[in-house]
């Protein structure tokens, strides 16, 4: 008997092995392999976008195997104080994201995540705030 993901769960726990991590992440399902629609913290073997290869561990658990094709998505993080986001600079920063296409999301109350999609030429301003 094999084992099926339950997808319609917000997010699936994937462990990557190599690196000693088991973290939580959105997917979506392509072509029998799995597409990181949220960026798995604390990963360096796949990012947000990415199409990876997984084997099904439990219904809610994938372990990963290998990126079948990167996402070419930029990754910028950033650890901000935890009031940053109210700021309108912050506001104007996190809605350009979203108009070049992007995403964004915060983790660990403060570490603010933006992917910007393959092609986008615009950066958020350095510094951040």
């Amino acid at each position: 008997m094999s084992l099926v993901i339950a997808l319609d769960d917000a997010e699936v726990r994937i462990e990557f092995p190599d690196e000693g991590v088991t973290t939580s992440c959105a997917v979506s399902a392509v072509d029998g392999h799995y597409r990181l629609d949220a960026v798995p913290m604390l990963v360096e073997a796949a990012s947000y976008g990415d199409v990876i290869e997984a084997t099904v561990v439990s219904p809610t658990t994938l372990r990963f195997v290998r990126v079948v094709r990167p996402g070419g998505w930029h990754v910028l993080s950033y650890a901000l104080p935890r009031d940053w986001r109210e700021a309108p600079a912050a506001v104007g920063v996190l809605d350009e994201a979203a108009r070049q296409g992007g995403h964004w999301e915060v983790a660990f109350g403060g570490v603010v995540v933006i992917c910007l999609p393959p092609g986008c030429s615009w950066r958020p301003p350095d510094p951040l705030y």
